[in-house]
C-alpha cells in the first residue's frame, strides 16, 4: 500500500570518525552503491540465458562532493596519511609521493546522517565500518559560474570482525544490538503476509521436498493499555470481545498488534467500534506471530505494541526435525538448504526453528506415500 511517510526529501551530513562533520556538501551528489555481487552460470544445452545465480558478496561504493575545498579540509581531514604535510612557518604544503601505505591502517568509519535530524536519531543513517578516500579518482572542479567543489570517491573495506552479515556496514540504527526475537513462526511463503500466522501442519508426499520459511516477530510494549471486559472471559478462538479502561482516548486502532498479559498471546485488530473514548468492541485475528492463542480472564491487561517488525530469519535459525527417519529439514547456509523439508519415509516429524533462546511453534509434517 502506498504510504507518503515513506517518501523522503533528505540530504545527508557526512560524519567521519575522529573528525566529525566534514561540512558543506553539494546537493544531490552524495551517492551510495550497494554493490551486491553475484555469480551465475549462463546457457546450457537445454536453455539459453541464466540457469543458476547466487549472491557472492558485496562491494559497496560511496562518492561525496564537498564544497569546503581549501586544502586543509581535503588533505588534513580526509586524505590522512596518504599525503605528506610540509610546514614552513605559516606556509603549508602537502606532498603526493610514491611511498607505499597499508590503507587499512588509514581507514575510518563514515556515517551519512540525515541533515536537520537530531544527532541521536539514527533511523535513516548509513554507516560503513572502514572507508578510505580513493585519491586516484579525486576530481577538483571549478568554474567561473560556480563554487569550486571536490568529488571524493571512497573505497569501502571489509571489517572481518563484524561478521559475514554486516561486513561492510549497516543501514538504519547502527547502534542496535541484535536481540532474540519475541517469537518465531513458520510459513510456506517466502514473504509472510499480514496477519502473520504460523502454519501448524502440512503433508509431504513420497520422495518430495518442500521449502518452509522462518519469520521473527519483534516488538516493544507501548504505554497504551486497556482491560478485557468480558465477565466469563474469552476462549482461545473468541474473535470479538469488549474492552474498557483504555488509558488513551481511542488509543487502539485497526492494524494494531495487542499483547495479553499473563499468556504472552498476541492478537491483530481487524475492526473496532468505540462506545466511548475508553470502551470498545474489538474484532481480532488470534494466534499471531508464532504465539499460541490462549484463554483470557475478565480484566486481563491488554497492551498495544509498538516497533513491531516481522523479519525473514530462515538463514539465522537453527532448524531441527524430531524424526529424521521420516522427514529431514535442511540446516546449512553453505548448501542453501535451510528450511528444506525432505520426505524419508511414511510417518511424521515436528519441525522447529530456533534463534538463541526463542523457539518457534512446532510445524507437524506428515509424510505419506
Amino acid at each position: 500500500m502506498a504510504n507518503r511517510a515513506n517518501v523522503q526529501f533528505q540530504e545527508s551530513d557526512v560524519i567521519i570518525d575522529g573528525i566529525g562533520n566534514i561540512g558543506y556538501t553539494k546537493m544531490d551528489q552524495t551517492m551510495v552503491g550497494l554493490g551486491i555481487t553475484y555469480r551465475e552460470v549462463n546457457d546450457s544445452a537445454q536453455f539459453t540465458g541464466v540457469i543458476a545465480r547466487s549472491k557472492s558478496g558485496a562491494a559497496p561504493t560511496l562518492s561525496i562532493e564537498i564544497l569546503e575545498t581549501k586544502f586543509p579540509r581535503l588533505f588534513n581531514d580526509i586524505a590522512g596519511g596518504q599525503v605528506y604535510p610540509i610546514v614552513d612557518g605559516s606556509a603549508l604544503a602537502w606532498g603526493l609521493g610514491s611511498r607505499t601505505l597499508d590503507l587499512f591502517d588509514e581507514a575510518v568509519s563514515i556515517t551519512l546522517h540525515p541533515s536537520g535530524v537530531d544527532s541521536d536519531d539514527y533511523t535513516n543513517d548509513i554507516m560503513f565500518w572502514l572507508a578510505v578516500p580513493d585519491l586516484s579518482q579525486v576530481q577538483i572542479k571549478g568554474g567561473r559560474d560556480g563554487a569550486r567543489s571536490i568529488v571524493i570517491p571512497w573505497t569501502i573495506l571489509p571489517n572481518e570482525d563484524a561478521g559475514l552479515d554486516r561486513t561492510y556496514g549497516l543501514f538504519g540504527n547502527h547502534t542496535a544490538v541484535e536481540a532474540d526475537p519475541y517469537a518465531i513462526f513458520i510459513t510456506t511463503e517466502r514473504t509472510s503476509r499480514s496477519p502473520h500466522k504460523h502454519i501448524p501442519a502440512l503433508t509431504l508426499n513420497s520422495s518430495s521436498t518442500m521449502k518452509v520459511y522462518a519469520n521473527a516477530f519483534y516488538k516493544t510494549n507501548s504505554t497504551t493499555t486497556a482491560a478485557l471486559n468480558e465477565a466469563g472471559g474469552i476462549t482461545a478462538t473468541t474473535a470479538s470481545f469488549d474492552i474498557d479502561t483504555l488509558n488513551v482516548d481511542n488509543g487502539f486502532a485497526v492494524g494494531d498488534y495487542l499483547l495479553f498479559s499473563g499468556t504472552a498471546a498476541i492478537v491483530y485488530v481487524t475492526a473496532i467500534t468505540y462506545a466511548t473514548a475508553t470502551t470498545a468492541t474489538i474484532t481480532v485475528a488470534r494466534g499471531i506471530g508464532g504465539v499460541v492463542a490462549a484463554i483470557h480472564l475478565d480484566n486481563a491487561v491488554i497492551t498495544k505494541l509498538s516497533d513491531v517488525y516481522i523479519l525473514p530469519v530462515s538463514r539465522r535459525c537453527t532448524w531441527a526435525s524430531s524424526s529424521t527417519g521420516d522427514v529431514t529439514v535442511g540446516n546449512s547456509n553453505a548448501s542453501e538448504n535451510k528450511g528444506l523439508l525432505t520426505w524419508v519415509a511414511d510417518g511424521a516429524g515436528n519441525i522447529t526453528a530456533v534463534i538463541g533462546g526463542t523457539t518457534s511453534q512446532t510445524l507437524v509434517v506428515t509424510t505419506t506415500t
